[in-house]
């Protein structure tokens, strides 16, 4: 059985660092909007570094988190992303010839890596807009609960993310919006971690401004300029080094109540390397705001 510390969960929480921080359109002057979500995945198969499937270990995480976007003025916004509580826990380990319990489970609560970010409008008419950005990823969150580290609520290292953005109006009607997102991001990350290079392609539709639905296509590879997954103690857990994947993700949300919006989203792993092979999901309220 492979290792439990070499394999990553972080594919399929990509929204945390490429749906959810990336551009396109910021918020007008004095407005904004904040979100409150619940996102889980459980995995017992991970691709390796070959991109071939393996078993492992039943493992998972769950992180309540809070985000939120504010315009300073028409051109500027701010964000921040606040995982206040990540659970991550591995099953009991038992022999599958006897039966009987060679390593107990484990779980781990804590606070997670917070992200903090700013997007600058570049340009802007009826149809498209250019956006770029900068986020700043904060080692907030705990690294391993015993000698082995295997547990982890972030990657122990600091690193900035550089963006671009083109969004598209594609279709505009009383009752049907439609539009179009490309994104493409570089990582710097410190601490022996590999850089990468982000992509993200969107689309929505927007049913009479009260029905969404947004589907992304996220793409991280890793530059391969750090040491080898597995052999850096910041990186024992489920944040591990060289992480590659494709994954896609459906968003659907509804204005439930004087705009307040539920949300529930589906992301799941295409191919990848180094990454745990599974369906995240999520739930989520949003709220817009103007102060």
């Amino acid at each position: 059985m492979v290792q439990f510390n070499k394999i990553s969960f972080i594919g399929l929480f990509s929204i945390l660092t490429l749906s959810t921080f990336a551009g396109g359109w910021p918020q007008p002057k004095k407005s904004g909007f904040f979100q409150l979500s619940e996102r889980w995945m459980r995995s017992n198969e991970h691709f390796t570094d070959k991109g071939l499937l393996d078993p492992n270990v039943t493992t998972g995480l769950v992180i309540s988190s809070v985000y939120g976007e504010y315009g300073l003025n028409n051109n500027l916004t701010v964000r921040a992303y606040i995982p206040f509580l990540v659970s991550n826990f591995q099953n009991n380990i038992i022999s599958s010839t006897r039966g009987t319990e060679i390593e107990e489970g484990q779980i781990l609560n804590a606070f997670g890596d917070v992200i903090l970010g700013a997007d600058r409008l570049l340009y802007k008419n009826n149809k498209i807009s250019l956006t770029v950005g900068v986020s700043i990823g904060l080692a907030t969150g705990t690294i391993g609960k015993d000698e082995k580290q295997n547990l982890q609520t972030g990657d122990g290292e600091n690193n900035v993310a550089a963006r671009i953005d083109l969004g598209a109006s594609l279709f505009n009607s009383e009752s049907l919006s439609i539009y179009g997102k490309l994104g493409t991001a570089y990582n710097k990350r410190t601490k022996d971690f590999s850089d990468e290079i982000q992509s993200q392609a969107e689309m929505g539709f927007i049913i009479k401004q009260k029905y969404f639905i947004i589907s992304k296509f996220f793409n991280v590879t890793s530059m391969q300029n750090g040491i080898t997954s597995g052999e850096q103690i910041s990186a024992a857990g489920v944040f591990a080094n060289n992480a590659e994947f494709n994954a896609f993700e459906l968003l659907l949300a509804t204005d439930v109540y004087k705009g307040y919006h539920l949300t529930f989203a589906v992301n799941t792993i295409l191919s990848g390397k180094i990454v745990a092979n599974g369906t995240a999901y999520e739930v989520g309220v949003f709220k817009k705001i103007q102060w």
